[in-house]
């Protein structure tokens, strides 16, 4: 399962169990009793509901399959079945490091068409992985995609956005993967035109890629954006802050992206991300300033979850924030 590390935020199980979802949760490292305030890396628990996600796109009563027991793509080729994929919907691979030869036994395998969500994250898959998912043609129904911890660059991503077998996609983890602006825009042309949920955690996209993800239509359904660690800074907290097209978000995670007190005014000022409801915006190097701004925000009514840990919000910023949000604060 794909941890933070590759840039998957672990949810609380809790949020999920009405789907029963298996292989969501993941066991998060318990925060420290103190941490630094400025601390620069997202934390383990962005606090965000798994269940914004995937509840649109996947049915709660999915059955799923592992295959940890399974030691070579010789013998996942083997397992691979209609008869042991009868009544699956979804199929976890992750972890196993089998590199590009597993996706090219998934993209000749005939057991997969009523797959609707799969997960290879942390296979190594590489660009050619990516090429082989692309061309395959055996995943009709897939919806649910993670490839998250997999190498893959501007290059892999390249691969994917011409793939029309995957056009169908509504939830897509690329967390972890070497992907920069220039992979972004390759996306915002993409023909992935049916996405909800985006996850580009753990890239070094910078305030460039958020640029483009604010200016481009091809995201105008999204519900979820997850960019943790992506570098955006401040000046792209404000891009997506003045995006016409975001304006479907409900989650939205910024963690360990130093925005800073700008980036929380322009996010607390946006008239356009008003239907947001979990926002992460912990270990930001936001002070008492920025959290002034977001508690006074008339644009965060629809909040039911904001994370701000790991910032210097001072005495009276918490406060602000406190009297604000209550119960909805997560310091």
């Amino acid at each position: 399962m794909t941890n933070l590390a590759h840039g998957r935020p672990l949810v609380p199980c809790l949020l999920l169990a009405p789907f029963l979802l298996l292989g969501a949760c993941g066991t998060a490292s318990p925060r420290p009793s103190e941490a630094p305030a400025n601390e620069g890396a997202p934390t383990s628990e962005p606090g965000l509901a798994g269940a914004e996600r995937t509840a649109e796109v996947v049915p709660g009563s999915l059955r799923s399959k592992s295959f940890e027991t399974i030691e070579s793509l010789s013998d996942l080729d083997q397992a691979l079945t209609p008869e042991a994929l009868e009544g699956i919907g979804e199929v976890d691979l992750s972890g196993h490091d089998w590199g590009s030869n597993l996706a090219r036994v998934l993209a000749q395998s005939e057991a997969l068409a009523e797959i609707v969500v799969l997960d290879v994250s942390d296979n190594n898959l590489g660009p050619a992985g990516a090429r082989e998912l692309a061309n395959g043609r055996r995943l009709p129904k897939l919806v649910k995609l993670d490839l998250g911890g997999n190498d893959l660059g501007d290059e892999g991503v390249r691969a994917l956005a011409g793939a029309e077998p995957l056009g169908h996609l509504k939830v897509l983890n690329l967390s972890g993967n070497s992907i920069t602006a220039d992979g972004v825009n390759v996306l915002a042309s993409s023909a992935l035109f049916s996405l909800t949920s985006l996850d580009l955690s753990m890239n070094p996209i910078g305030a460039e890629g958020a640029r483009r993800i604010a200016r481009s239509d091809r995201f105008s359904k999204l519900k979820s954006l997850y960019l943790l660690g992506s570098e955006i800074g401040a000046e792209g907290a404000r891009s997506l802050a003045e995006s016409r097209t975001l304006g479907r978000l409900s989650v939205l995670a910024l963690s360990g992206n130093a925005l800073g007190d700008e980036g929380a005014l322009a996010l607390a000022g946006s008239e356009n991300l008003k239907s947001l409801k979990l926002l992460d915006l912990s270990a930001n190097q936001i002070t008492e300033r920025g959290a002034r701004a977001l508690a006074e925000s008339r644009s965060l009514a629809r909040l039911e979850s904001l994370d701000a840990y790991g910032n210097a919000l001072g005495t009276e910023g918490e406060r602000a924030l406190r009297e604000r949000f209550g119960e909805r604060l997560r310091l």
